[in-house]
This record gives structure tokens, sequence and C-alpha cells, in this order.
């Protein structure tokens, strides 16, 4: 929710934000933060607005709010931020977003397995990366600045 909001904020035609160029989300976000430092990193964003047009929020079961034909293969991406263990089903949600995906679309996730849903199955990291390859995500190498390799011999990061 608290995501929904700043976003709407930041692209709202008189957002003020829309046109800064650097904020600071961590200054009040202790948690996961190995140092004092790390609360006063920057984000910097473009200073070229984004087409509010080429962007999809969605609120709500995005598994029955894409159900056309005409979502099949709609996106070049897909985020999912502090959201897949917000699933009943995680691997409903999986196949959802790559049926989304244009061929050659991203998947880009963050966030912890909290499982705070009651979901019908609890998955740990390597059963869903396992799943993601089986439904056809390819992981991709990441910046070490994304933070530590996750599973070794795997390409995920915490």
């Amino acid at each position: 929710m608290y995501m929904n909001v700043a976003y709407r904020y930041i692209t709202s035609p008189g957002g003020s934000l829309a046109n800064s160029s650097t904020i600071y989300p961590y200054i009040d976000w202790w948690s996961h933060q190995p140092t004092t430092a790390e609360l006063h990193r920057p984000i910097t964003f473009p200073v070229v607005p984004v087409d509010p047009h080429s962007v999809v929020l969605v609120e709500g079961d995005f598994t029955t709010a894409f159900k056309k034909p005409s979502d099949q293969g709609r996106f070049d991406a897909v985020v999912t931020l502090f959201f897949i263990d917000t699933a009943r089903n995680i691997v409903t949600y999986i196949e959802t977003i790559h049926q989304l995906l244009k061929p050659g679309g991203v998947w880009i996730n963050l966030g912890p397995l909290l499982y705070g849903s009651s979901p019908v199955i609890q998955l740990s990291l390597d059963e869903i990366i396992d799943i993601s390859e089986a439904v056809g995500f390819d992981l991709q190498d990441t910046d070490p600045q994304c933070g530590d390799i996750s599973l070794p011999g795997r390409k995920v990061r915490q």
C-alpha cells in the first residue's frame, strides 16, 4: 500500500518529486540494514517523466485482472515488490507473470518470503527458483550491489 502511495505521488502531474533527482527511501527503514550508513543511501531516478500509459499498477488480484487473451504477452517487464509471498498459491503467481510477459520479457522481484496470508503452499527460495525455471524463466546475473548471492551456484541475491 505504501509503495502505491509513493508511486502515485511521484507520477502525479503536480507531484513535487516528479522532476527531482534524489530521494532517501531507507532513512527510516532499520530492518536489514548492516550499517547506519546504509540508511542514508540515495536513490536517483530519471529527470525524464515516466509515461503513465506505459505502466500498469494493479491493486488487487492480478491473476484474475488479466484474464483476457489480449493480456497474454502484453508486458515487457513485470516488477513485483514485497508481493509474491502474498499469494495463496505462489505457483499461480509465477505462471501468471510468465504468461503476461512478451517473449524476452523480464520479471524483477524484490522482497522477503514471509507468507502472511494463509497460503496453500509455502515454498523455500530454492523451490521458487526451480518452479520459475520450469515455467520458462531464465535467471540473469545481477550486480553485486543488489546484495550477496543467496543460494550458492544460483543467480539469486538477497
